[in-house]
């Protein structure tokens, strides 16, 4: 009885998907489109400590932060609502619906994971969906649900569910039903690396739209959801008109009420037998699974409305035969001993079996068979509950498909791509033959798609993609990358030139993609193609090695102009391997302390008195002796180096000056990346670095270079605002460099300005720069700030300088770049 069952009842038959917090994002949903569930389980020890679903998944598609590596313990739901497995089923569905979730983590008493359920475990274990008091379609369904064109993207249908917590959208043209896109197909487009911008839910809906009048009876679209294995049903008016949708979740939310109170009914009546009878005749009658009883000997004493709809069996073709009538000879002998002995030892069995309907047609179905036993321990009856798996089963082709394949052309994907060409490159190896990478482009696509709209362009894509498989020979790999991208891999002969074969095919592509595409709506249009070609082994001999180099001679080709064909040259990739090396070597050098400060004085102008120091990185290369920055910084500011070789630039810059502090207080400035301060890490590092310290803020100060403020404006203004709130002092680097300063010291509160030495070489010779240097000084003065000269050279210069105000100085005239102990305090 349904008052009988707990939480350990509802989560027995299958165990709940599962993964650890390391589990990367694009792996998880991997795993939850091969098990086809909504939510992954994150366990740590044995215990659930979190929780990630579809409905988490598609927020992040929509807000655009979908990044594959990133681990589950960053996006997961922490603290899942959990239960014990002692729970009763009504308490463990009000503690869910209460707190409007749509799963429920068993857990011991120890918090070790049990099991997971779910509404549909729920609506199952009530009997299905269909248990409804006698109401209509309307009666439940949402009215006016979300609904687009065929011609809106599949990432504003993504948008639309994750802003209005919606599972699906519906696909309307002339205000009739043609589709549907669901949160799942969210999860499976998400790792095709399209640009969902660009693709139109035309070619990704589900369709047609299952559908369901809305004066039909609501016990029964639970039964036609599942025979169909879909979660919504499409309601249309006579007409076709769209007037609603009605999902699992409506008839369950229905549904609760009425089981409750029968339940309450029950409980309250325990020995009322009648009261007991018609619960179970109630559920027994409206299910949407196959029950069957038969006797201690096997013979069908009774089965339900659902066996007959999925047998196509009457109840009494079947009542008093043996259930082997069933049976399609699909599983043997030995199968069927297995079920029985098991079934005899444990009292209950479950499992996959094909069986035969009526009609003869073979199909899958999961079954349960439960013993009956009396007082004395005697077996009575056998129960047996069986749903249809056909669809699950033709879901799962589907699903492997798809990995496979790219949806719209039907080609490989280029995961398969991978797979079929790291095969091939085995079997040339052991045959010594020579393949040809060729990666192919369409010119115009990008002018396709903005004049002719992404539609248009897709049948595009499928015209090429014909055309492609058409030509390829029986031994060629032929694969869709992304976008406009194709890639094809070709056995080359032995006797012949590789190069001149390659580039042969490759004119025979440009040929076949330029003819007229004959598409209705592009009137005859033609596309142009360039390509790259890397040859093995003598480009690569690997296959990321050749993909790589195919598409870097794609890119020089591309370069060149539209319809070039570019063969593979190693040069190109030269400098890409020197920036790696480059990286490579930096790190050596942080961690073996290879890095060095060096410090230029900063003097007042018109005393020459030291006030503070510029700390100017240098690197001790072992080989190449003293490297200045210009030959490394690019490379550093171009990686994640940026954050580690700055904090280590503040820590040193730090200690130093509390050194000096006891000498003397002199202020040591350190250049700062726009990626520390967009990251957030500069103030974290500051903190830390005069919390450790105990250096006064005042003798610290950063250097920003105007354009920093271009990256991200706002959030630049912020951090550095917090910057100068821990007594940090600031300067403006580069300033009148070319980018718009007035704008920024409206709203950024600096402590100086630093003039670039651009306007000092010619101080005294150009009027211009004169012009330039005493407006900025008269400007910085009346906002407050102080000026810094940079690049000061002769006394002339400094003369200038003087006379105009400037505060600070700093160059080779007052004193070159030096080590720490050289510069004189005093």
């Amino acid at each position: 009885m349904i008052e009988k069952l707990t939480l350990a009842d509802l989560c027995a038959t299958r165990p709940p998907v599962c993964c650890p917090p390391e589990q990367l994002l694009s792996a998880a949903l991997s795993v939850m489109a091969d098990a086809r569930v909504s939510s992954i389980v994150v366990v740590q020890d044995e215990r659930p400590v979190g929780i990630f679903t579809e409905r988490d998944a598609l927020a992040l598609i929509v807000r655009d932060r979908y990044v594959p590596d990133t681990p589950l313990r960053d996006l997961m739901s922490p603290d899942p609502l959990t239960a014990t497995a002692e729970t009763s089923f009504v308490d463990g569905y009000a503690r869910m619906a209460g707190r409007g979730f749509r799963h429920l983590v068993v857990v011991d008493a120890d918090g070790r994971l049990q099991g997971l359920v779910s509404e549909t475990d729920f609506a199952r274990a009530l009997g299905a969906e269909e248990l409804l008091t006698p109401r209509r379609v309307a009666d439940l369904m949402t009215r006016n649900p979300v609904s687009l064109p065929p011609t809106a993207t599949v990432a504003e249908a993504m948008a639309c569910m994750a802003e209005g917590h919606f599972s699906s959208v519906i696909i309307v043209e002339d205000a009739r039903p043609v589709g549907i896109l669901s949160e799942r197909d969210a999860i499976r487009l998400v790792g095709n690396a399209r640009d969902l911008r660009q693709v139109a839910v035309a070619t990704e809906m589900s369709c047609p739209v299952h559908s369901i009048a809305p004066d039909a009876p609501a016990y029964d679209a639970g039964p036609r959801m599942l025979e169909l294995n879909v979660r919504h049903l499409a309601v249309v008016a006579d007409d076709g008109r769209l007037v609603g949708i009605l999902g699992r979740h409506e008839l369950l939310k229905d549904v609760q009420d009425v089981h409750v109170r029968l339940l309450q009914r029950v409980v309250e009546q325990q020995g009322n037998a009648l009261q007991q009878q018609r619960l179970a005749g109630i559920v027994f009658e409206n299910t949407s699974e196959g029950i069957m009883v038969t006797d201690a000997d096997n013979r069908i004493l009774t089965v339900n409305a659902a066996f007959t709809t999925i047998t196509g069996y009457q109840a009494n073709e079947v009542i008093g035969q043996n259930p082997r009538l069933l049976a399609s000879g699909r599983q043997d002998a030995g199968f069927y001993h297995a079920l029985w002995d098991r079934l005899q030892r444990t009292d209950n069995w479950s499992g996959e079996v094909w069986n035969r309907r009526k009609d003869g047609a073979v199909y899958p179905q999961w079954l349960n068979i439960n013993l009956v036993r009396d007082s004395a321990n005697r077996v009575v009856q056998h129960v047996a509950i069986f749903n249809d798996r056909s669809a699950a089963r033709r879901s799962s082709e589907e699903i492997a498909y798809l990995r496979s394949h790219d949806p719209l052309t039907g080609l490989l994907n280029l995961t398969r791509l991978r797979e079929r060409l790291a095969e091939a490159l085995e079997q040339a190896s052991v045959e010594q033959r020579r393949l040809a990478i060729l990666v192919v482009n369409l010119d115009p696509f990008r002018d396709l798609v903005a004049s002719h709209g992404p539609l248009a362009a897709d049948e595009a894509l499928k015209v090429i993609a014909t055309r492609l498989a058409g030509l390829a020979g029986p031994a060629d790999i032929l694969a869709r990358m992304t976008g406009d991208g194709f890639v094809i891999a070709r056995p080359l002969e032995t006797k012949r030139d590789p190069a001149v074969q390659a580039v042969q095919g490759a004119q025979g592509l440009q040929e076949l993609v330029s003819q007229p595409l004959e598409i209705p709506e592009l009137d005859g249009l033609s596309l142009s193609a360039s390509l790259g070609i890397a040859l093995y082994p003598e480009d690569g001999a690997t296959v990321n090695t050749l993909l790589r180099n195919a598409e870097s001679a794609l890119k020089q080709a591309k370069q060149a102009g539209s319809s070039v064909i570019g063969s593979y040259r190693p040069e190109l990739t030269q400098a890409a391997r020197r920036r790696v090396q480059l990286e490579t070597e930096l790190r050596r050098a942080l961690a073996g302390g290879d890095l060095r400060l060096l410090y230029q004085p900063i003097v007042a102008a018109d005393s020459g008195a030291l006030v503070a120091a510029e700390a100017l990185i240098r690197w001790q290369h072992p080989v190449d002796g003293m490297v200045s920055p210009r030959d490394f910084i690019e490379a550093v500011e171009r990686s994640d180096l940026v954050h580690s070789v700055g904090r280590w630039v503040i820590e040193r810059a730090a200690e130093q000056a509390l050194r000096w502090q006891r000498v003397a207080p002199v202020r040591v400035s350190v250049n700062v990346a726009a990626q520390q301060i967009i990251a957030g890490t500069l103030v974290r590092d500051l903190t830390e670095v005069l919390q450790r310290t105990g250096l006064d803020p005042a003798l610290l100060g950063i250097e920003v270079l105007e354009r920093t403020m271009l990256h991200d404006p706002a959030q630049a203004l912020a951090e550095l605002e917090k910057v100068r709130a821990l007594g940090v002092y600031i300067a403006l680097d580069d300033f009148g460099s070319g980018y718009s300063s007035l704008n920024h010291l409206k709203h950024l509160r600096v402590n100086a300005l630093k003039i670039d030495r651009a306007f000092i070489r010619y101080l005294t010779t150009d009027a211009t720069d004169e012009a330039i240097v005493t407006s900025t000084i008269g400007m910085a003065h009346h906002l407050g700030l102080q000026v810094v000269a940079e690049g000061v050279e002769t006394e002339a210069q400094l003369a200038y300088l003087t006379t105009a105000g400037c505060d600070l100085v700093q160059g080779y005239l007052i004193g070159r770049p030096a080590e720490a102990d050289a510069l004189k305090l005093r």
